[in-house]
């Protein structure tokens, strides 16, 4: 089973995820490309996707990034000195 890291390729080529994107990004990983191949091939992970898919569906998740706050949606901005008083407040309620 192939573990890929989180890494930003994918968010910042959203517009780029075919199998020669995706194999061009394992590449830059230092992963081995034959190896990741087979697996995307295969779909080794798309019960996984799947789940993920659904599961972020029935959470009210429609997009990257979704915030949560103690279990509630957060869909105020999100920049990192108001998402921050968000959190501070959250912990102090």
């Amino acid at each position: 089973m192939t573990n890929l890291p989180s890494r930003p390729q994918l968010y910042e080529n959203r517009d780029a995820l075919e199998t020669d994107d995706l194999r061009g990004y394992a590449e830059q990983l230092g992963l081995d490309v034959d190896y990741f191949t087979q697996e995307l091939e295969q779909g080794t992970f798309t019960d996984r996707v799947q789940e993920d898919i659904l599961s972020g569906a029935r959470s009210g998740v429609n997009g990257t990034p979704t915030f949560f706050i103690n279990g509630e949606r957060y869909d105020q901005q999100w920049d990192a000195d108001i998402l921050r008083t968000a959190l501070e407040d959250a912990m102090s309620e």
